[in-house]
């Protein structure tokens, strides 16, 4: 069943009346695309702090590392998860970390060399350890955001509006803080590097 909406042009659109579309439309909309520009900046500036603190000069650090890749995967893993916990089958949320932790097993093992080197011609390695917690961290914040996309989806489909905007947008702001917070502390080891450097 559907609601066409009219152009004096001739031209039609044609919305579902589903009341259980919009509420899953919703979540899953809120979920997956939200918090793509923050998780992307998230990713960059740990990988920024652990590259700085492996003895990458600041000017130098690998902004662009993360790639596109990961981005796309956190996109789709999150509706992924919403499924799974909506289907009552969140063992599968288990399967899929334990894919991911496999598949970036050797560099969370041995570390990961960087194209840079340092002034005295040594590789820089960064630690097995810093690319598991910054995983670790961008897998948190995956989950978190698709169980507020679940929420939204049982408080919109109980007509419960302001949980929806409340709690949607305390985690938004959140969100954001918490890149901003990153952003503020990789300018203030910038100045200090920089300040230590002109001494």
């Amino acid at each position: 069943m559907v609601h066409t909406i009219s152009s004096p042009s001739g031209w039609q659109l044609q919305l579902p009346l589903d009341p259980m579309f919009w509420p899953h439309a919703l979540g899953y909309g809120v979920a997956t695309f939200v918090p793509i520009p923050a998780f992307n900046g998230i990713s960059r500036l740990l990988w920024q702090h652990i590259a700085f603190d492996a003895g990458v000069p600041p000017d130098e650090t690998p902004y662009g590392y993360t790639g596109w890749l990961p981005g796309i995967v956190g996109a789709l893993e999150r509706p992924l998860y919403m499924a799974s916990i909506l289907a009552g089958a969140p063992e599968f949320i288990g399967v899929w970390l334990a894919l991911k932790v496999a598949g970036g097993w050797k560099g969370y093992f041995e570390g990961q060399e960087l194209p840079q080197k340092l002034k005295d011609g040594q590789p820089i390695i960064l630690r097995g350890r810093a690319l598991f917690n910054t995983s670790l961290i961008v897998i948190a914040l995956s989950l978190i955001w698709a169980l507020a996309g679940v929420a939204i989806i049982i408080w919109s489909l109980n007509g419960r509006w302001g949980l929806v905007v409340g709690a949607g947008g305390s985690l938004l702001t959140a969100t954001y803080a918490f890149w901003l917070a990153l952003w503020l502390w990789w300018r203030k080891k910038k100045k200090r590097a920089s300040t230590t450097g002109a001494a």
